[in-house]
């Protein structure tokens, strides 16, 4: 009764819900008018994790009136609409993030205004800013990896420094403490406003039709039973190809087992095999430890995966102008062509809705059955949170961004995370519980945090071509002394700054 019960609730909520973009912020643009929904009675504690039972929890914060100042977010294009929407459209998740806006606007009276750009440009915007001490931006939800710039520049302050932001509240996510902690120091946070630390989240897609046209049908029992690894990946996918255009080469147009960019996608996998970049010794310093035992292997496996096997198409890629990978693998999912593929979460809403096979969502492989768990992690396109090193007004700044992450956590994050991508991006019940199980294995890595392309990261990238010329330890004996030196430098500031 009960999986009836909730089948039945997907089709009506599917029904019901369509799917329209997110309105991109401008400079400043109009505010949302002054919307409150009836006031419950806050609590501490929530009795159980639902929209009624987060309504009732309190965040803790003191009532404010700022006279109606704009409160200035600043954030790259792709994720403007995380913090600005300018009117109601009929999308479930952007009209939440319009209303939450308009809830803190008359609570706090503020306007909260935005300015966009590509990640280079809002860098250079906000040096520029913190030089002339204009305050011109109160919150910075910028680029992840690209952030690590402006801590390097020593243009940010400690978030530890800031009034009123309760990092043990459940709206920020507990790697902010036990990953980009250190020295009670935190200059990138990551709070649920941050929702493309969600939808950025690498999974991988399976056309369920195709698969089992192969005689492959369990794959969602393969994962539950902890056997999801890259060895099973491979031996599924390695002789699975068709030569769709009949010419005799292998290319695009052709039909693979297994195909990925050959970038963040790829570079998803030493996450997912449990190999962080930095690992915080018995004193809670974060330390350089990405050369283990298991290291050659990993990059063994991966090579073997995609290049020695008939069933696997690496996209070669190429970056756009703006500086993204452009994943024509996943235009091959999207048009029937791949069997299996990597990809994180907003691709169900964004791009394979109109995927004409069932599919399923599933996580990275395992590098082993002994690996505990599955473990996945965020795109590095996804935003952060850091505060200009010029705060004007230290009150204003916490108690905006403490309600912010507080108010997304009760409604839109709920609606985004059960309704948008669990019933609109799922096809079935099975990827609703991986979804979840994919969510329980996210991790922040210091060492990923804070690369800013100086660290080990992306050098890691040339590994993934078709014709690499460097195994790792070459590779890695190449970078490693001015990999080192970064991650020292990132240390010694956290050691020395405020």
């Amino acid at each position: 009764m009960k999986k009836i019960s909730r089948r039945f609730i997907i089709f009506i909520l599917t029904f019901l819900l369509t799917v329209l973009p997110l309105t991109a912020c401008s400079e400043t643009g109009d505010s949302p008018p002054d919307t409150e929904a009836a006031a419950p009675t806050e609590t501490d504690s929530a009795p159980e994790d639902s929209l009624a039972a987060r309504a009732l929890v309190s965040d803790g914060l003191p009532e404010a009136d700022y006279g109606g100042e704009t409160f200035t977010i600043i954030t790259q294009t792709m994720t403007a609409g995380d913090a600005y929407v300018e009117q109601e459209t009929g999308d479930v998740v952007s009209d939440e993030i319009y209303l939450r806006n308009g809830r803190i606007q008359k609570r706090f009276n503020i306007t909260i205004g935005c300015y966009d750009a590509i990640y280079a440009d809002c860098n250079a915007a906000v040096e520029k800013s913190v030089i002339a001490g204009d305050n011109a931006y109160q919150l910075l939800y910028t680029q992840a990896v690209a952030t690590g710039e402006l801590l390097i520049k020593n243009l940010l302050n400690n978030w530890y420094n800031v009034p009123y932001i309760d990092f043990e509240k459940s709206w920020w996510a507990g790697s902010t403490v036990d990953d980009l902690t250190y020295n009670n120091k935190a200059y990138s946070a990551i709070g649920d406003f941050s929702l493309s630390a969600m939808y950025a989240t690498y999974c991988m897609f399976y056309d369920k039709v195709a698969a089992a046209e192969y005689g492959i049908n369990d794959v969602y029992n393969i994962v539950s039973d902890g056997k999801w690894t890259v060895d099973r990946l491979h031996g599924l996918t390695k002789d699975v190809y068709r030569d769709l255009n009949g010419d005799g080469k292998r290319d695009i147009d052709d039909y693979y087992g297994f195909s990925s960019d050959s970038y963040s996608n790829m570079l998803a996998y030493i996450w997912a095999f449990d190999n962080p970049i930095m690992v915080k010794n018995s004193e809670g310093v974060p330390e350089f430890r990405f050369r283990t035992e298991k290291i050659n292997t990993i990059f063994e496996k991966l090579q073997t995966l995609c290049y020695e096997s008939e069933g696997s198409y690496l996209d070669p890629g190429f970056i756009s102008p703006e500086g993204y990978p452009q994943d024509l693998s996943r235009e091959m999912f999207k048009k029937g062509s791949v069997m299996f593929g990597n990809g994180y979460f907003r691709m169900a809403l964004t791009h394979f809705r109109d995927v004409e096979n069932d599919y399923g969502i599933i996580p990275y492989p395992k590098f082993d059955e002994a690996q505990q768990r599955y473990q996945t992690m965020a795109d590095g396109f996804h935003g952060v949170l850091a505060a200009p090193k010029t705060i004007a007004n230290p009150e204003m700044l916490g108690i905006i961004t403490e309600a912010l992450c507080a108010e997304t956590w009760k409604s839109v994050q709920p609606v985004y995370y059960d309704v948008a991508l669990k019933v609109k991006g799922a096809r079935d019940e099975e990827s609703i519980e991986m979804i979840d199980l994919i969510m329980e294995g996210r991790v922040f890595d210091f060492g990923y945090i804070y690369d800013n392309w100086q660290g080990i990261c992306f050098k890691l990238i040339p590994l993934f071509q078709k014709d690499a010329k460097q195994n790792f330890e070459s590779l890695y004996a190449a970078n490693e002394k001015a990999v080192s030196a970064h991650y020292n430098k990132i240390i010694e500031i956290f050691d020395t700054l405020d």
